[in-house]
């Protein structure tokens, strides 16, 4: 809907969006961002890694 007067970024007046530098938005570092990510992703794997080992000690009884 590009071009109307009432869209969702004409609204943001004065929210400092910054792309690429040491933070996202004016706020977010996305070095945070990442290391978060990666915590999660590294709990998934750990619950996923227990819960294969779990089923393979099942099926060896």
């Amino acid at each position: 809907m590009t071009g109307q007067k009432d869209s969702a970024l004409r609204r943001l007046k004065g929210l400092d969006i910054a792309l690429g530098g040491e933070a996202a938005f004016g706020h977010i570092d996305p070095a945070q961002v990442e290391t978060a990510a990666l915590n999660v992703v590294r709990s998934i794997e750990r619950d996923l890694e227990q819960e294969a080992i779990v089923r393979y000690v099942a099926l060896l009884d």
